[in-house]
């Protein structure tokens, strides 16, 4: 959304980078009913992890101005606006625009999936493999956190959104002229912030300590644990991600010239 106001020329690219660094959040449904109600077993859990996220954010947004860089260009859609590309029925545009970020979305979800499984797989200590499954996917790594970690290792889990919702957003970062570090950086303070909100509530609305019990553990299907079926499933994610990036970038640099 912060990418199309830009687009549209209604934000600037210092408006547009600000928003990047602390406008990148999970939704209630996923915080409250899909980590709190589902993994630990507590839709309280989840109601004060979603507003330890929200405080954390909030906090960002306002310490950014302080620190975005000063650039005050717009981008002139004067020219596109008179398009009959433009001129498309709203419902028709926003389908095509849906379908191509859920596209993407699921893509990058998918390969993350298979890499997790690799890694399952491979012989590491159960510290490393805990790590890299908390911060590649927010979702499996919410589920690590909540069987191994307490509720504010939960939170920071989320705070940082993981490498694959990094790599999700990895073009509108480049549009808004932003280095990839500052957004680590932004996701990282994000992360601490939310775990230190998140204890800090947790110490005056305390929630029984049995909802933070290990949840249960799906059962293994036949093939769900299969190395083959992973990296098969990696490569074939790869490869619409590869065709997707190479046909959207071409075309945003024919008509917004960003590169």
């Amino acid at each position: 959304m912060s990418a199309e106001l830009y687009e549209r020329g209604l934000i600037s690219k210092e408006q547009f980078a600000r928003l990047l660094s602390f406008c990148v959040n999970p939704g209630p449904a996923f915080v409250i009913s899909a980590v709190g109600v589902s993994m630990l077993r507590s839709k309280e859990t989840g109601i004060i992890l979603y507003v330890s996220l929200i405080m954390s954010s909030l906090f960002i947004g306002i310490l950014s101005r302080y620190f975005a860089p000063a650039d005050e260009t717009y981008i002139s859609c004067t020219a596109n606006d008179n398009s009959s590309k433009n001129k498309r029925a709203p419902f028709e545009k926003a389908v095509i625009k849906s379908s191509k970020s859920l596209f993407s979305i699921c893509a990058w979800v998918t390969a993350f999936s298979c890499f997790n499984e690799i890694t399952a797989n491979l012989n590491i200590s159960d510290a490393l493999r805990s790590f890299i499954l908390c911060t590649s996917e927010m979702t499996n790594g919410s589920m690590t956190a909540s069987e191994c970690f307490s509720v504010p290792v939960v939170a920071a889990v989320i705070g940082f959104s993981g490498f694959c919702g990094h790599l999700q957003l990895i073009g509108e970062i480049k549009k808004a002229g932003m280095k990839y570090k500052y957004f680590l950086v932004s996701r990282i303070i994000n992360s601490g912030l939310s775990a230190v909100i998140c204890s800090f509530i947790l110490k005056y609305f305390p929630v029984a300590e049995e909802t933070f019990a290990v949840g249960i553990k799906p059962e293994a299907g036949e093939n769900s644990g299969s190395l083959f079926l992973s990296v098969m499933m990696l490569f074939m994610a790869a490869l619409f991600l590869i065709g997707d990036d190479y046909r959207v970038g071409r075309k945003n640099t024919k008509k917004f010239n960003f590169y």
